[in-house]
């Protein structure tokens, strides 16, 4: 597999945790494994905070090629800000956030990067061809949110697919997030607002990404996870609305 040409230009962070008495887990742990694998053939260097994953398993990210380190914050928004605070020491100039159970991501995250180190973009937000890979109710959802999104801020971004690439000079809208709503999803989404309302250039980068089948088949149906879908829209519409609503009071 070919070294990316951006990787040295590049910090890939990420969160992590598993419990392996748990199948989706179980599955969503060896996807991980493989993006971790996949990261270092590309010449990544990559950063894992985690919360209880077993310690066979992190040996087993480390020997792969990332740097795991376990995560002093009890919410999903605390550990990644303890990512990209750790991103920042190597003095790359991108850091690229990504879930990393998305291993067909991994090829993909360098696309999102040259906006911003060609100066055209302090963030990229990559947007999904399809979305036909993933369950059907998440798929719903997900256009839903996006629609949401994009009637609050008539702007069109995938803002519903995880990944964000950044400049380091804009990750202190990340960093800066007290987790003022919940500090679990919309930590990733709160921040952009911000850039926005600061008049940072926010850009959309069309990727390839396929979902992994053996995660799609696990969460088809059950409808556990479309709960877990109806709540993350509940809740990171809930937040989008309340905090364009104060930046706009603001102004």
């Amino acid at each position: 597999m070919a070294q990316s040409s951006l990787a040295d230009k590049v910090v890939l962070v990420t969160s992590t945790m598993y419990d392996l008495n748990k199948a989706s887990d179980r599955t969503r742990s060896v996807i991980a494994l493989e993006s971790i694998a996949e990261a270092y053939r590309r010449g990544y260097e990559m950063i894992i905070y985690d919360s209880d994953s077993p310690r066979h398993l992190l040996q087993m990210f480390s020997e792969a090629g990332a740097r795991v380190i376990a995560s002093t914050s009890k919410t999903m928004g605390g550990k990644r800000r303890e990512a990209i605070a750790d991103a920042l020491k190597t003095e790359k100039p991108v850091i690229a956030y990504f879930e990393p159970e998305k291993t067909s991501y991994v090829p993909e995250i360098e696309k999102t990067a040259i906006p911003i180190l060609a100066g055209e973009a302090d963030a990229t937000i990559a947007r999904r061809r399809s979305l036909k890979s993933y369950p059907l109710f998440q798929q719903q959802a997900e256009l839903l949110g996006n629609m949401f999104w994009e009637n609050v801020t008539g702007l069109e971004l995938d803002m519903w697919f995880g990944p964000r690439t950044f400049s380091r000079e804009a990750a202190h809208y990340f960093l800066d997030y007290p987790g003022t709503y919940s500090d679990r999803w919309e930590a990733l989404v709160i921040p952009i607002l911000d850039m926005i309302a600061d008049g940072k250039r926010i850009q959309s980068v069309l990727v390839e990404y396929t979902n992994p089948s053996q995660q799609t088949q696990i969460e088809e149906h059950d409808t556990s996870f479309d709960r877990k879908r109806i709540e993350q829209l509940q809740s990171i519409t809930k937040a989008i609305g309340e905090h364009w609503d104060k930046i706009r009071k603001d102004r």
